[in-house]
């Protein structure tokens, strides 16, 4: 029986900048150990060598909860889910399927100033249920499993991803 997470003959494109460190790297491993074919579009000749695969993932929870201080990056986060929606809509019956993953805070350089200063992580791992910040592997697992069988019937969703900072609002 084949697995469900079995990704072989399939094609995972990364088109962020990252595809060497962080996020980006994590989701590129983990679809090319399940088996895909990994095509980077982006980045330098260097990065592009460096790592077998890239995907772009939408990076925040910006579109979740409100902000003062970058509102305008969180409505352009509430776009990029929209577009996920609209996208999954527009194929219609040719079965193809468009979701997104949302991270919240994860030791990737993105959020590196609130997990290098010692008082900034230990006060968002105390506000966290799971009382620590997020891993890149794990967003490469939510990748692999929004690309397998085992979610073929979920389309136009996010996943988030973020140690229940939603819920709490913790930001």
């Amino acid at each position: 029986m084949v697995s469900l997470f079995d990704l072989t003959g399939k094609v995972a494109r990364e088109t962020g900048g990252g595809a060497s460190r962080g996020i980006c790297r994590a989701v590129v491993e983990a679809s090319a150990k399940a088996g895909a074919r990994v095509v980077v579009s982006s980045g330098t000749q260097a990065a592009r060598e460096e790592v077998v695969a890239k995907i772009n993932v939408d990076s925040s929870i910006g579109a979740m909860i409100g902000a003062g201080k970058i509102s305008a990056y969180n409505m352009s986060k509430v776009a990029d889910l929209q577009l996920v929606r609209n996208l999954a809509v527009e194929p219609g019956d040719s079965n193809i399927r468009i979701n997104a993953i949302t991270p919240g805070v994860i030791h990737a350089d993105f959020a590196k100033a609130l997990w290098e200063d010692p008082a900034a992580e230990v006060s968002l791992c105390e506000a966290l249920p799971l009382g620590r910040i997020g891993e890149p592997a794990g967003i490469g697992g939510a990748a692999v499993f929004l690309a397998s069988q085992a979610a073929a019937y979920i389309t136009g969703q996010s996943i988030i991803f973020d140690g229940e900072a939603t819920v709490r609002s913790v930001h």
